[in-house]
This record gives structure tokens, sequence and C-alpha cells, in this order.
């Protein structure tokens, strides 16, 4: 599983964060967008545009106050996964 973090603090930085994904990886093993809450609008174009690469269907969006929070509890998690794996 690949955890990558990207700080995107407009509309346009986000679509291009979409367009930057490795689509390929994406259709066969999926992913998550975590982004802020945002508006309906500003939610359909996020949909709009996954579906255009035809990604929709595979990826999970997250909507959180607190991005950057959220993923530090997510790589916390998996360390301590990593850790009882070794």
């Amino acid at each position: 599983m690949a955890i990558t973090y990207r700080k995107a603090t407009s509309i346009k930085e986000l679509l291009t964060t979409i367009h930057e994904l490795d689509n390929e990886y994406v259709r066969e093993h999926g992913t998550s967008l975590v982004i802020p809450i945002v508006d309906n609008k500003t939610r359909k174009l996020i949909i709009r545009e996954l579906k255009k690469l035809k990604i929709y269907h595979k990826v999970q969006i997250i909507e959180t106050d607190n991005a950057k929070k959220f993923y530090e509890k997510v790589m916390d998690g998996y360390h301590l996964y990593q850790k009882n794996v070794s």
C-alpha cells in the first residue's frame, strides 16, 4: 500500500493532484483521497474529474477537517502495523 501526502490549497491544485495520480495503480489497487470538507459544487467537480479518468469506482473520498492530522494518525497506525508484522 502506498501512502503519500500532498498539500493542495486550491481547487486547481487539487485537480492537478488528481491528474498526477498513477491511474494504472489506482485501477488495479484503489486508493483513498483525503480532502478537507468541501461544498457540493467542489465535490461534484472532484467526482467529475475522477470519472473522466475512469478511476472514480476505485477511489474512496474521505472528507476531514484536518487532513494533515488525519495523515499523521494513519501513518502512526501503519508504523505500528509494520512493527507487528516484522
